[in-house]
């Protein structure tokens, strides 16, 4: 970008339109409504907020000081005094904008962070009690697939895989994440895995 202090500051067009592009993605796989009123100029404000952020680095500092000097003849010191004409204004929406979209990087980097992620509609429980040792996320969804911390594994696979880890750590614990569509009969399958091993099991609910 061009600086100019006395002009706009200009934005690239193909450029603004592919950041606002995967910003309108990210409102989306949040679950918000992009064609929301609230919405709709979001990802665009956003992408020029961050260009213009970010301009610097394309500038030259000796340019910028450079366009604010001028030459003038007069060689006395010019004191301005009790000047009150002034006008202060501030415009918040590209930064709330900006502030939306950390809320929501950091929402999404706590997500990542989080040990498991595999996607549950856990049964209801009215109290729980937090762990201590090393966790093994065993998670098991409604279409019947299984995952140990979040990597897809088949039904044989569990037993070999949980002994590994046991005799990595005699004291690990097996937070047992099933969804609540499944049947009994299918909790118990896995449950007699962790009996076999003589590894500790926790059925994993979410608080009422």
């Amino acid at each position: 970008m061009d600086f100019n202090i006395n002009k706009p500051v200009p934005f690239d067009a193909d450029k603004t339109e592919q950041i606002a592009y995967h910003y309108q993605q990210i409102i989306k796989l949040l679950g918000e409504d992009v064609d929301r009123e609230g919405l709709l100029k979001t990802p665009e404000r956003v992408s020029k907020a961050m260009q213009f952020l970010v301009q610097g680095y394309e500038q030259s500092p000796e340019e910028i000081i450079k366009s604010a000097m001028f030459t003038e003849d007069y060689r006395q010191m010019v004191i301005v005094k009790d000047s009150r004409a002034w006008k202060a204004e501030i415009f918040t929406s590209a930064m709330n904008d900006i502030m939306f979209f950390l809320m929501l990087f950091f929402i999404i980097m706590s997500t990542l962070l989080n040990p498991s992620v595999v996607k549950l509609d856990l049964p209801g429980a009215k109290s729980s009690k937090p762990i201590h040792k090393k966790e093994i996320f065993l998670s098991v969804n409604k279409d019947l697939k299984y995952f140990v911390d979040d990597k897809q594994i088949t039904f044989d696979k569990i037993e070999p895989l949980l002994l590994s880890e046991r005799k990595k750590d005699n004291d690990a614990v097996v937070v047992l994440r099933c969804d609540s569509s499944l049947s009994v009969q299918h909790l118990v399958r896995v449950l007699e895995i962790g009996t076999k091993l003589d590894m500790k099991m926790i059925l994993a609910t979410r608080k009422n």
